[in-house]
């Protein structure tokens, strides 16, 4: 049987789909799942319809560069980053190291 990596097709073809929403009753599960403390800030980097922002009850921080806010541009510290990025920025996403 062939296994598909889907990130990975997704992320190659010729002219991608760069933006999936992520459903807000998925995101509300997941955001359910980590262990925010009080007093942790969370920055969701790809706000794309809010569905992770909307789902965090913590103070909360966000990026959008269709709004004008690009989180590469963004130096200040936070104890979380929770979002979807765009498959196009995926590995700029994950070797960004400005948080120091």
């Amino acid at each position: 049987m062939n296994e598909v990596n889907t990130g990975h097709s997704i992320k190659h073809r010729l002219v991608p789909q760069d933006r999936f929403m992520t459903p807000r009753d998925l995101a509300m599960s997941l955001v359910a799942k980590v262990s925010l403390e009080p007093t942790d800030i969370v920055l969701d980097p790809f706000r794309g319809e809010g569905a992770f922002f909307d789902a965090i009850d913590n103070k909360k921080e966000w990026c959008e560069i269709d709004d004008g806010r690009d989180f590469f541009d963004e130096h200040r510290q936070f104890d979380w980053l929770i979002s979807n990025p765009p498959y196009s920025k995926l590995d700029a996403v994950l070797e960004y190291r400005d948080w120091e």
